[in-house]
């Protein structure tokens, strides 16, 4: 019998973050796309949120996983995972992912193959974007190898717009002032990021990884407790 001071064991659980970034993030703004209205510029804020969302559903995913496969294991194998975890915390997506794929028999990263091939763009993507540096360069000019690929892959051309000074940092200023229209050569990041497909792109590719994770993950009885707590949606 149970004393007063007993308590009830507290039973705790959280969203699958990853799966909510991908169904309320980018599934939702890929859908804003649709609006055959939208200016370049909401489309630029539209695809750079894809692409941020991709990296941080890719690595949140695979994490979770592995929080959840140390979970489902019992004894030395629990114990090992949760040690495992910690040791390789801070490590890139990369390693930690090979690690795990020797572990479990899996698939190692192997950036020269899909979908680890179309990841490596999307984070060089990312990567370029936050650490902006505001340089004019041409879709000719593209700083990454891995993005002109995505250049032809998308098939992005050059495009020549109107635009007024000073909304946008020009090469060359306008001998009129801020009021006169300028012949505008976009660069190679306008012309990649106010193109639809990127971000229809981006959504296919993280799907096709977020999936490969599983792959990577070849103990039946981790997998049926693996896909059964994702099929709930919650840890």
């Amino acid at each position: 019998m149970k004393s007063k001071t007993d308590k009830e064991p507290t039973i705790t659980s959280m969203p699958i973050y990853s799966q909510l970034l991908f169904e309320e993030g980018i599934k939702y703004l890929c859908s804003c796309l649709k609006n055959e209205k939208l200016s370049d510029e909401k489309i630029i804020a539209i695809n750079s949120a894809v692409v941020f969302l991709s990296v941080a559903i890719i690595e949140a995913s695979f994490n979770e996983r592995m929080r959840i496969i140390s979970i489902c294991s019992e004894g030395k194998l629990s114990s090992m995972l949760e040690i495992l975890n910690e040791q390789t915390e801070n490590l890139p997506l990369e390693k930690k992912w090979n690690i795990i794929a020797a572990l479990f028999q899996g698939n190692k990263w192997d950036s020269s193959k899909e979908p680890f091939q179309s990841f490596g763009i999307i984070k060089t993507l990312r990567n370029e974007l936050v650490h902006y540096k505001a340089k004019f360069l041409s879709p000719e000019d593209v700083p990454k190898k891995r993005l002109k690929n995505l250049h032809d892959i998308l098939n992005i051309k050059n495009k020549s717009n109107p635009a007024q000074y000073p909304q946008y940092i020009v090469g060359q200023c306008g001998e009129s002032g801020s009021d006169s229209e300028i012949a505008l050569e976009t660069s190679w990041m306008h012309s990649l990021l106010s193109s639809k497909d990127l971000a229809y792109w981006v959504q296919d590719k993280t799907e096709n990884l977020t999936k490969s994770i599983n792959d990577c993950l070849v103990n039946d009885k981790i997998l049926f407790a693996l896909n059964d707590i994702l099929q709930d949606g919650r840890l």
